[in-house]
């Protein structure tokens, strides 16, 4: 290289950095910047203000006009106006006069002055800074409209909505992540991902500006929710947006296909989008994670703060620019731009619209213009809201600095991981994060903004009955149940899977009957066999009624699940009935029905062998659709099992103890729109189930010949039964629910029981060969003759039990056991997973052992048993028609098969999911035939099975 060349070229190499291409939604230019200037491809660097350039899709625009002062807008059209309070609520003043306040306004006090007194007072409070903020910053979120449809096909949803003779359709890419289990959680993402995608997670890719145009102050009125609503509608942007997520969210409801778990979606942005973000997750309800990205001012930041920190000298977005520079915010929020100080808001409250849901807030210490300062105050007084509700750890800050606009810096991974693996994947991870890495909080002086206190009323409330509930069992002269301490004010803290494994080490620290507390509720566990059957069995009179379940029982099964109903009129005729149609003479009637069913599953597994899970689901959802509505299933897309299977993964998700804290403090459901996903879940199921039993209606009308079913018995028993329609419908579809969900968990857990122990397969094979030989296939009426085979499957109940937490009783009175007290009251489990490995009647419990179920003469043992059904009187009623499965699929399978381990594939014994209901996780193993040499014999010995 020539001598001369040298220091131009060591210049050129320290000015590299400047010439690197910035990310989507990066900064790209402005006053001071000495980064890069050019965008990735596809992006172009657009010039906000002098201060401020940023990559954006699409072509470049023009710089945005100088902001003008602005008069007083005309007030939204009647059509798009703001709904009212509810009737018990105060109501905003139509021309409401406005008091300056320099401070963030107190989201415990209402607009009138009035204090929040009561737990009813925060709904009302919540619902009028929703108001306020559609009113004077936002613009009207209309309601869902009359018609939103979706359907799905190679990786993209197309939503067609219609409104008053008016339709758009809009398409958003769901990418589908590798090595994971379906349903998958999802984030929708404006315009792409800007935060790492998490492992297991889908990613719906969001392009919001074909929704509302964002190019700059003459995009207001275009994009699609315009065309649908007008373009003087009162909406900005990120309304709009919002308004297209909720549809997206609409759309997934009611297309299959997908895979996406509607109960772990999540909602991200960066920047501008960052700021949309947080309005959708504000806004709708059926978001458990909202992520916005360096959202800065007019996002996470309060306007009042940004203007300060200007008025100091920090370059920082303010109301009053940003209002020139796009369209994000409607007209009506430009009057008060220079007055902010008059807002009887600021966007600490906005966040308080996500709570109780999770809010996770990203930002960066190093962008001035992103008013970091503002982010991080205004946020960490958004967290007492959270505090008040007595979820903190639901809403997170992580604020780094030292990078570019978007880019997510390596030392947020830690952070982001904990909120995605808790809110979407259900783990227990600590999300208590409120941190930034900037001197002094950034400079931020609680006590400069904020010159009110955390309301106490609702955690008061919480001490106070937790303190007289304590001070009425403290008056007993007996103690309750020994152990482990908990908090003072919310007790224990469980679990939030897999609560059944820590019970039953508490067993073995506590005793067989321990107490544990969650907020004012007792709860005592009963986890040793004994003390099962003096409590639960002997007491079942005083047991039989449910706790109240809030959650999945009242507001997602509409208090007419069996299974969560409450002891009482309803409960007693809906038990009457399930249990003169499940006895045993007539489940023996059902025989043809399982063994066509069974012998199906057989032939799905030699030709799908990696499918087995799925065949075992197939079988059960067959064979309860033919005995709820005497159907034939017309295989694993019939429309009826794709939907029921919906609706059994959402019931068993809600009811893991501590999902739902209304269940716990029943006071959270007065919180508008905190239960929204389950009252749509509600409408579903109700709307299924009685869609379902009118078929058979329909076809018993019309004189069709029908197979008898439980839907028809119910249908021509209802008056006598004294059923309405409702509770009809869900009884028949409860069955089916219910029924399908345990059966094809026991099924999976007697192929996996069987592969990872082979001499106990072995033992049930000789024995099917010496009684039935291989020259015919095993039937139902074959139970009597093969107890080592009806050992293996009581093992396999006690072993892995589909209902290994148990499910609660409620005590109606004082039960004294032992000297201790029982009060009534009182939520009793029957922990199923540690009654079934009591080392007095199990030995070496973790050895799966069926021999332990036959006596000396190898019959089946009478005094013993593991209650994988239930207890007492709350006993499951299909119980003889799940073991008739189990026992005919277990026999079948052994007899056609040797069942393998793969050695590429080892088997987790332990994985299950973490539903009330718990499935093997997804396991490889070999089938070989072994009552011929070929698949295809096995296949033509079973033509005849049934017949």
């Amino acid at each position: 290289m020539p001598t001369a060349w040298k220091p131009s070229f060591v210049a050129l190499l320290f000015s590299l950095p400047a010439f690197a291409q910035q990310p989507l939604w990066g900064q790209c230019g402005g006053i001071g910047w000495t980064g890069g200037t050019t965008c990735v491809s596809g992006a172009v660097c657009n010039r906000n203000n002098d201060y401020y350039s940023q990559c954006i899709p699409g072509q470049a625009t023009t710089p945005a006009p100088a902001p003008t002062t602005s008069t007083a807008t005309t007030p939204p059209p009647s059509s798009t106006s703001v709904p009212a309070a509810p009737g018990s609520c105060p109501v905003l003043p139509s021309n409401p006069s406005f008091t300056a306040n320099a401070r963030l306004p107190n989201p415990f006090k209402f607009f009138n002055g009035n204090a929040v007194t009561t737990k009813a007072d925060w709904d009302c409070r919540r619902e009028e800074i929703s108001q306020l903020l559609q009113r004077y910053e936002l613009g009207t979120l209309p309601p869902k409209p009359s018609s939103v449809t979706g359907s799905y096909s190679g990786g993209r949803l197309t939503i067609n909505v219609s409104e008053a003779g008016k339709s758009i359709s809009f398409q958003v890419s769901i990418s589908t992540p590798s090595g994971a289990t379906a349903p998958y959680p999802a984030i929708i993402a404006y315009g792409g991902m800007s935060i790492p995608t998490p492992s297991g997670v889908s990613v719906i890719t969001f392009n919001n500006d074909d929704i509302a145009a964002q190019t700059n102050t003459g995009s207001r009125g275009q994009g699609k929710f315009y065309t649908l609503y007008g373009s003087g509608h009162s909406a900005g942007a990120m309304t709009a947006w919002a308004w297209g997520v909720s549809r997206i969210i609409d759309a997934l409801s009611t297309t299959t296909g997908h895979n996406i778990d509607l109960n772990r979606i999540a909602v991200t942005g960066c920047s501008r989008n960052g700021k949309g973000a947080l309005v959708a997750g504000a806004f709708d309800t059926r978001i458990a994670l909202t992520i916005p990205q360096e959202s800065g001012s007019g996002g996470g930041g309060c306007w009042r703060i940004s203007d300060k920190m200007l008025s100091s000298g920090i370059n920082t977005q303010t109301a009053s620019e940003i209002v020139g520079e796009n369209v994000w915010f409607s007209k009506n929020f430009e009057p008060y731009v220079r007055s902010i100080n008059n807002l009887p808001f600021d966007h600490h409250l906005l966040a308080a619209l996500v709570a109780p849901r999770a809010l996770l807030v990203i930002d960066n210490t190093s962008i001035d213009w992103l008013g970091p300062r503002s982010v991080f105050g205004c946020m960490k007084t958004a967290n007492k809201i959270w505090q008040a509700l007595g979820v903190a750890d639901h809403m997170g800050v992580s604020q780094v600095g030292n990078h570019n606009h978007c880019a997510f810096p390596s030392n947020e991974q830690g952070d982001l991981d904990a909120f995605v693996n808790k809110f979407l994947k259900n783990q227990s991870t600590n999300t208590n994060i409120v941190k930034t890495d900037g001197a002094n909080q950034v400079g931020f002086v609680d006590s400069e903004w904020v010159d009110w206190t955390t309301v106490a009323v609702i955690l008061l409330c919480f001490t106070l009955y937790a303190y007289i509930r304590q001070r009425v069992h403290r008056g007993s002269k007996l103690p309750l149940p020994p152990g482990p301490p908990g908090h003072i004010i919310f007790g224990n803290k469980l679990p939030e899977s897999f609560a059944y494994r820590k019970y039953e080490e508490w067993t073995q620290e506590y005793g067989p009957v321990f107490t544990i507390r969650q907020g004012f509720n007792i709860t005592i566990v009963v986890g040793r066999l004994q003390a099962a059957i003096d409590i639960m069995e002997k007491e079942g009179a005083s047991l039989a009624d449910r706790p109240r379940n809030i959650s999945a029982g009242e507001i997602l099964s509409g208090g007419m699940r069996t299974l969560l109903t409450p002891a009482g009129e309803r409960f007693k005729k809906m038990r009457r009935a399930l249990h003169t149609h499940l006895q045993p003479k007539v489940v023996a009637g059902y025989s043809p029905t399982l063994m066509k069913n069974a012998k199906q599953l057989l032939l799905d597994i030699i030709d799908a062998p990696e499918r087995h899970q799925d065949h075992a689901k197939r079988y059960s959802a067959s064979v309860v659709l033919a005995l709820a509505y005497g159907k034939e299933s017309q295989g694993y897309e019939d429309p009826a099992i794709v939907a029921v299977n919906r609706c059994i993964t959402r019931v068993g998700e809600n009811l893991r103890p501590g999902l739902w804290k209304v269940d716990i403090y029943p006071f959270l459901r007065y919180i508008p729109g905190y239960l929204n996903e389950l009252k749509a879940g509600h409408a579903e199921e109700l709307d299924l189930f009685k869609t379902q039993l009118r078929e058979v209606k329909v076809k018993m009308e019309r004189g069709d010949e029908i197979p008898q079913s439980f839907g028809k018995y119910l249908l021509e028993k209802q008056q006598e039964l004294g059923l309405n329609e409702a509770e009809t419908a869900y009884l028949a579809g409860s069955m089916f629910g219910a029924g399908s969900d345990t059966t094809a968990s026991a099924i999976s857990v007697a192929i996996l029981a069987a592969a990872c122990y082979p001499e106990a397969q072995r033992r049930i094979q000789e024995e099917i060969d010496a009684v039935i030989g291989k020259e015919r296939a095993p039937t139902t009426s074959d139970a009597e003759s093969l107890p080592q085979t009806m050992a293996f499957v009581y093992e396999s109940y006690r072993w892995r039990p589909v209902t290994a937490g148990g499910f609660p009783h409620k005590a109606t009175k004082d039960i004294i056991w032992q000297n201790y007290l029982i009060p009534k009251g009182a939520t009793v489990v029957g922990n199923v997973w540690a009654v079934g490995r009591d080392p007095d009647y199990f030995p070496d419990p973790e050895r799966f052992d069926p021999q332990r179920w036959l006596d000396s003469n190898g019959k089946l043992r009478e005094d013993v048993k593991s209650y994988p059904f239930g207890f007492g009187r709350r006993v499951c009623p299909g119980l003889h028609m799940a073991t008739a499965s189990v026992f005919l699929n277990t026999a079948l399978i052994n007899w056609a098969f040797s069942i393998h381990t793969d050695p590429e594939s080892p088997i987790d014994d332990m994985a299950f999911t973490k539903s009330a209901n718990a499935h093997p996780m997804p396991f490889k193993v070999i089938f070989k035939p072994r009552v011929t040499k070929t698949m295809e014999g096995v296949k033509e010995m079973m033509e005849d099975y049934g017949i």
